[in-house]
């Protein structure tokens, strides 16, 4: 009896201070937001951004370096947060720029998902960044073949495009277009494009080459008609936003066989306002070229398959770069 009665009493003890730890840890003070005006914050920012705009991807290290000691001198600002996760996403998206192929290159999206869920939590009320963190949480969790990590990056993209649809239509059509050809995920990455078309045009757009010409006949009428929103439009933090947006939207149309509807798609691209100053223009034109030889090699399904701007080394700056690339 007497053991039982200690057996009993170390049990309660142990279940007491494990309630005391968790209490302890639900009770602790939240990470609260607080932003930085410090000259390092400044230099920081000012170097990724600078480097982002020029397609600098080599200056990658330094600009992570820089944002690194921002954030360790202020964890709780979100835009160092954001910024910080973004450079290690940069770095991961554009890997095929990279002269050797290095798997630990995949390690910079677990700190990718570390900073970007910072980002979240620090400032909820920016809807673009669910959209990044759930797309790496996607990207992890097929790394690492873990179903309900995939899962769970699914649905907080899936809350970003409810809260900020002009922004992560794209981005969640981005990131499924990687999908094979026949998976119910690739058709919902072309539908996303052309939701996301409809939602800045202000109207539905009819899914044909025919309908398409038409948007491009008069685009200067169709933008001024159209959402005002940022993602609608050729921001200074992305100048050419729409040329990167049709690039994407044409190869998925063409990856999915409709090369007529494709080839209009990246013509539509050379209607922007911005178009004769993107770097990218020559790569549009190789595009719309071999449009009908691209889509019999996805359908044929030859390894590697054609590359998508997805999976390409201006898959960042495609929309985000300013001056000529120094390497493609």
């Amino acid at each position: 009896m007497r053991r039982s009665r200690v057996a009993l009493a170390a049990l309660v003890v142990l279940l007491a201070g494990a309630a005391c730890e968790d209490l302890a840890v639900k009770f602790a003070p939240k990470k609260t937001a607080k932003a930085s005006d410090t000259e390092l914050a400044t230099k920081a920012h000012t170097y990724f951004l600078d480097s982002l705009s020029a397609g600098s991807y080599e200056n990658l290290p330094e600009a992570m370096r820089l944002l690194t000691a921002a954030y360790l001198q202020n964890p709780r600002d979100a835009s160092i947060s954001f910024h910080l996760g973004m450079a290690h996403l940069w770095k991961v998206a554009e890997r095929s720029r990279e002269p050797l192929r290095d798997p630990t290159i995949t390690d910079h999206l677990i700190l990718a998902d570390k900073y970007l869920s910072e980002a979240h939590k620090l400032d909820p009320s920016d809807a673009r960044i669910p959209g990044f963190e759930g797309s790496v949480k996607m990207a992890l969790g097929s790394l690492h073949q873990d179903e309900a990590l995939k899962r769970r990056g699914y649905f907080i993209l899936k809350d970003g495009m409810k809260a900020y649809p002009e922004f992560n239509f794209f981005t969640m059509s981005f990131v499924l277009s990687n999908a094979p050809r026949t998976d119910p995920k690739f058709a919902d990455a072309v539908d996303y494009a052309w939701k996301n078309v409809d939602l800045c045009v202000g109207h539905p757009v009819g899914r044909t080459a025919a309908d398409v010409k038409r948007l491009a006949a008069d685009f200067p009428a169709v933008i001024a008609g159209g959402s005002k929103d940022r993602a609608c439009q050729n921001p200074p933090s992305a100048p050419h936003n729409m040329e990167g947006f049709l690039l994407h939207m044409g190869d998925i149309v063409v990856k999915q066989g409709d090369v007529e509807t494709g080839r209009e798609i990246y013509a539509l691209a050379k209607a922007a306002p911005t178009y004769s100053s993107w770097p990218y223009g020559s790569v549009l034109d190789t595009r719309i070229e071999q449009a009908g030889a691209r889509a019999q090699a996805f359908a044929s399904g030859v390894h590697p398959p054609p590359e998508l701007m997805f999976q390409s080394p201006y898959a960042c700056v495609g929309c985000h770069q300013t001056r000529a690339a120094s390497t493609l």
